[in-house]
């Protein structure tokens, strides 16, 4: 126990030099970070929600509207440094257009950089599937956050 500090800030570290290195990068038009993140993302979530994603692109080359999925718990997660409405928007038409919403029971849009303030989202007409922006946006922000309430031994194991 005395070690979660020390975990922690090893963790919080790693995550502030990949945030700085996607803004970075992404700013050059560099994306194959994005990539990448697919795999570090899917394993970071599946720790700390305990979900059992696998990315669906290993299955199907540019899968549509989204990057991760667990089919037991029925959640879908679409990966992006894009952080705009326009783009969350994009994914949830999309997501609807291909009846992914017949696999997965939520979605999740991970942001690789700072989610906005605010959303302004207008692709909810699936009412079976709610998509509420506190909740279904994430960042790196909500992964720290998560620090606090997760055990000693998914600690270790995201260290």
């Amino acid at each position: 126990m005395i070690n979660s500090g020390r975990f922690k800030e090893f963790i919080i570290e790693k995550i502030a030099l990949l945030k700085t290195e996607i803004t970075f990068l992404t700013k050059k038009g560099l994306n194959n970070e994005n990539l990448h993140c697919e795999f570090l993302i899917k394993n970071i979530l599946n720790i700390i929600y305990d979900w059992e994603l696998v990315n669906l692109n290993t299955i199907k080359s540019n899968y549509p509207s989204i990057d991760l999925g667990d089919f037991a718990n029925r959640v879908a997660i679409q990966i992006t440094s894009t952080k705009t409405s326009e783009k969350v928007n994009y994914t949830l038409k999309k997501f609807f257009e291909y009846n992914l919403n017949s696999d997965f029971d939520e979605l999740f849009v991970f942001i690789l950089k700072d989610k906005q303030g605010s959303y302004t989202i207008t692709e909810k007409q699936n009412t079976l599937m709610p998509f509420d922006e506190s909740k279904h946006i994430l960042d790196f922000s909500d992964i720290l956050n998560k620090l606090d309430t997760i055990d000693e031994e998914n600690l270790i194991r995201l260290y």
